[in-house]
């Protein structure tokens, strides 16, 4: 370290950064056009509750709801476990079982969310084979100064401060929020189920609180050094399916924890950032045996936590990236049984170049990573993971192409998991596999930027449950494929977001070609439009296709739905007003098969700027 610092010392700084991030400058534009990156600022994040109602808007990404999951990413078909989820660059996903409910992160502190497809995969650690997703907070230099209140249907509340204190060499970011909800309207258009009569969601209630403690300080030469403490405190129902068995249970705890300390340099020739972490879940799950929530069955206990450090360096031509985290999960199945204890270790080296060559740069790089497990035997695995890429420009459009191998590791629940006695645990597993295919073009159309991308995943050895005896077992049985096109077109008024996909099961010994939840089409198109008295109106149309789903052996499928949502705002000197009506026509429609989305809802929300 003292070292780096030396060498850092002798080189010219460039601007000290004003986002705690990694950031891909302007001089690398061909890794980051190979990358696919897609960066959503905080001008867009604003208008929404939760950040997985920016993401489902997106071309090439889908966000499924089920119950206790709550929201599953999904991009080019791989779900949440498949991604890697980061907050400000470090890896968030529950050591457990490598999920993450995304709309549990507050919005009211991000200034920008990045979503990466391609190539720069690399960089992000292990189990990114669908991409990575990277949640920016707020720079204790933004000098933001905010205070916001907001009410919804069924007296819904939110509010949320944010005040940032600028000084010549020290910055200061606190943030802090409170959303409370008693659970949302269904459709009027819902007809009563065997364990939903409509109206106001059964246990769909949730509260939910954070806050933030950012520090900076620029010491000129040798770059920033941040020190970041976060806590978040949430609490909420889990709805039960509408037919079948219900489940009455509930999250009266689920918190995170989280202390970090990074350091990050932006020189003319060296860009250097490094993160040393804690993170931890503490999460309890109650179940009852009525729907009043009077008679307790169990309550299950996960205390988690990942310590770890993760480091990236940028030199031109040539990016580089390192990162260690142990993950250890301590899980009770009720109250009164003793606690049980895995632990896993991963690692990763990623390397990324690019070489100009006669009007065309290629793009190139590897990474390797392990996972050692420790319970009843210890285990290591490995993967190596090559990519490559190439893109130019002919007649003003750009294009690229681009191909990696990905790999995803078995999460510790998938290893070592009875289930409460249903499964048998399973430590032979080894990682699973995909080929992933890019090619696309860009153009300027008129007004319009223009993106057209089509993408192909093969994979194989995926993990899923085999019937063994009279219990379960996961296993490396299945293979699959996720192939298709997307489009997103925009100017200032218009955003145009469209995604073909197929996904297929091409396992042998398969019962059905469809895999579930995965929409063979999915449209956003939205209008913003100045209205009279200074009004700026916002429309938005979202287009969801037939999903498919399976239930008892047999294969079903969802309807396709349209949601519309309206939206209007003014600015009133400090102060910034905004009003929004989601699913404007109070659509009654299902994200997974038994959980019905909201009906019509609307909200109030007043933002003023203490600066």
């Amino acid at each position: 370290m003292i070292a780096l610092m030396i060498v850092l010392s002798l080189l010219k700084p460039d601007t000290i950064p004003t986002v705690d991030e990694v950031i891909v400058r302007a001089k690398r534009e061909p890794i980051a056009a190979l990358s696919g990156v897609k960066v959503i600022t905080d001008t867009t994040l604003k208008h929404a509750k939760s950040p997985d109602e920016i993401l489902k808007n997106l071309a090439g990404l889908y966000v499924s709801y089920s119950g206790k999951m709550g929201a599953d990413l999904i991009i080019h078909g791989f779900d949440t476990r498949e991604i890697s989820i980061l907050v400000d660059g470090i890896p968030v996903s529950f050591p457990y079982d490598g999920t993450f409910d995304i709309s549990q992160l507050p919005v009211s502190d991000l200034s920008a969310i990045k979503i990466y497809k391609g190539v720069g995969a690399d960089l992000f650690g292990p189990n990114a084979m669908g991409g990575a997703v990277n949640f920016v907070t707020l720079s204790p230099f933004s000098g933001v100064k905010t205070v916001s209140f907001g009410v919804g249907r069924n007296l819904d509340k939110f509010a949320s401060l944010t005040y940032s204190f600028v000084g010549s060499k020290i910055g200061v970011l606190l943030s802090a929020g409170y959303a409370r909800s008693d659970g949302f309207y269904l459709s009027s258009k819902f007809s009563p189920a065997e364990n939903e009569d409509g109206g106001v969601r059964d246990n769909s209630w949730y509260k939910k609180g954070h806050l933030r403690l950012k520090i900076g300080y620029n010491s000129g030469r040798l770059g920033n050094f941040y020190v970041n403490a976060g806590f978040i405190n949430n609490s909420r129902g889990v709805p039960t399916r509408t037919f079948g068995r219900p489940r009455y249970w509930k999250f009266p705890i689920w918190q995170e924890k989280l202390l970090k300390f990074s350091h990050e340099y932006i020189g003319e020739r060296l860009m250097v950032r490094s993160n040393l972490y804690y993170d931890g879940f503490y999460n309890v799950l109650k179940a009852y045996r009525d729907p009043d929530f009077t008679v307790l069955k169990w309550s299950s206990t996960y205390d988690d936590y990942t310590i770890g450090t993760n480091f990236y360096v940028d030199s031109r031509n040539l990016s580089m990236a390192a990162g260690l985290k142990k993950d250890v999960h301590r899980e009770r199945g009720d109250s009164n049984e003793p606690w049980n204890e895995v632990k896993g270790l991963n690692g990763s080296l990623g390397l990324n170049a690019q070489t100009p060559f006669h009007g065309v740069t290629f793009a190139y790089g590897t990474s390797f990573n392990f996972l050692k497990t420790y319970a009843q035997e210890s285990r290591t695995l490995t993967a190596i993971n090559p990519s490559f890429g190439v893109t130019g420009e002919l007649s003003s459009v750009i294009w690229k192409f681009s191909v990696a191998i990905r790999s995803r590791f078995p999460t510790l629940k998938e290893l070592y998991s009875s289930r409460m006695g249903r499964y048998y645990p399973n430590p032979d597993l080894h990682a699973e596999r995909s080929l992933n295919l890019s090619l696309g073009f860009s153009k300027k159309i008129a007004n319009f930027t223009t993106e057209l991308n089509f993408f192909d995943s093969e994979l194989k050895d995926m993990i899923d449950r085999v019937k063994v005896d009279s219990l379960y077992q996961m296993q490396n049985i299945n293979r699959a494929r996720y192939s298709g096109a997307e489009l997103s077109a925009k100017n200032g008024f218009i955003n145009l977001e469209y995604t073909l996909m197929r996904a297929r099961n091409l396992s042998n010994d398969r019962k059905f070609d469809e895999l579930e939840y995965r929409p063979e089409h999915k449209l956003n198109f939205g209008v913003s439009i100045p209205f009279v008295y200074g009004v700026k109106l916002h429309g938005e149309l979202n287009f969801v296709g037939k999903r498919y789903y399976i239930d008892r052996d047999s294969l079903k499928s969802l309807p396709p739905y349209t949601v519309f949502n309206l939206s209007f705002s003014r600015s009133i000197g400090r102060a910034k007003l905004d009003f929004y009506v989601d699913n404007l026509f109070d659509a009654n429609y299902e994200s997974e098969a038994g959980y019905p989305m909201p009906g019509r809802y609307y909200r109030f929300n007043i933002t003023v700027n203490l600066d």
